[in-house]
């Protein structure tokens, strides 16, 4: 008998429904990467804005206001909090291009869930975000698999669309491929 006793979820969703919403977004970043300097941390090549704060800037309320209830809704579902609501804390935005990626990182001591919304994603020019798995176990060399699939992969890749929404545990390892 097979028990999982442990398991990672990824939520994905696709947010078409705030068009007008994703529009200022992108406005607001590449006007954002023409003014202000940024922040290297884990970005190589590419802008990384100043963490942003909910207060701070109205969009980034609207945006938590319209489009994080029915989120919560859905997550609290799969882990039975007793919270009636979900906190962001901050955002960030990165604007990547041909060359540009993420190194490793995780997001893990001061939130419990960490999120990327894809505003604008090229054709020609995306890149995966890969998440590796928690369970050290995936990286040994020992044994030999004729399959990959959710027992024994040590990554997970998602190629984004645009208007995407990935919400993970803040504690997973992540970075994004080389667009």
């Amino acid at each position: 008998m097979k028990l999982d006793i442990f398991t990672t979820s990824i939520h994905h969703y696709n947010l078409t429904q705030i068009e007008n919403l994703r529009k200022q977004f992108e406005l607001y970043a590449l006007n954002d990467e023409k003014v202000s300097k940024g922040n290297t941390i884990s970005n190589v090549g590419g802008y990384q804005s100043k963490p942003i704060w909910q207060k701070d800037l109205d969009l980034y309320d609207t945006f938590c206001k319209n489009v994080l209830p029915n989120i919560f809704k859905d997550m609290k579902s799969v882990y039975k909090w007793q919270s009636d609501h979900i906190q962001p804390m901050n955002c960030w935005f990165n604007v990547n291009r041909k060359g540009d990626y993420n190194l490793h990182h995780r997001h893990g001591k001061s939130c419990d869930f960490s999120a990327v919304y894809y505003v604008k994603v090229s054709d020609k020019n995306t890149s995966h975000i890969v998440f590796d798995s928690p369970d050290v176990f995936q990286f040994t060399n020992e044994l030999k698999y004729s399959t990959r699939n959710k027992n024994n992969q040590a990554r997970f890749k998602i190629l984004p669309r645009q208007n995407d929404l990935i919400i993970f545990p803040s504690h997973i390892q992540h970075f994004v491929e080389q667009n």
